[in-house]
């Protein structure tokens, strides 16, 4: 049947994106400078500043992550000065984590590595093609979000 062929090369495709070697590599091309971050802190810092600052619960919930595991990721880029903990002004008992210069300019160095894997993988593509691929991904995103969903 023409669609076990498909889901099978599907399979060995996204296989291959989220374990391959080149997925390794670039991680570790685009955090180059930085040993001090792992792929998770780096995700974690992303959201920060991306956000402008975020309430701990808030950053757990965007990950799919519980409160501690955030927690000691946070602990790490508090440690290596990449983000700061402050209290809140709305709920004296919450704090808000923003990201300091520092983490920012890491961010950002980062982030422009990544932007130009991406710029590199889109070379490749149409213009037709680039938009039918962000749409897809965007597809994939939110099917993946409701099965998760479905889960719990």
């Amino acid at each position: 049947m023409e669609t076990e062929g498909q889901e099978a090369l599907f399979r060995a495709a996204w296989r291959d994106l989220q374990r391959g070697r080149s997925i390794r590599r670039v991680e570790a091309y685009a955090r180059e400078n930085h040993p001090e971050l792992d792929l998770r802190q780096t995700d974690v810092l992303g959201i920060i500043v991306e956000r402008g600052g975020c309430r701990l619960t808030d950053l757990s919930a965007q990950l799919g992550l519980d409160v501690s595991n955030a927690s000691r990721t946070v602990t790490r880029l508090v440690n290596n000065g990449h983000v700061s903990r402050e209290d809140s002004t709305e709920d004296g008992r919450a704090v808000v984590l923003t990201a300091t210069k520092a983490g920012e300019r890491v961010w950002n160095e980062v982030n422009d590595r990544r932007t130009s894997v991406v710029r590199h993988v889109l070379s490749d593509m149409s213009p037709t093609q680039r938009a039918n691929a962000v749409q897809l991904l965007e597809r994939m995103v939110r099917s993946l979000d409701e099965f998760a969903d479905q889960l719990d």
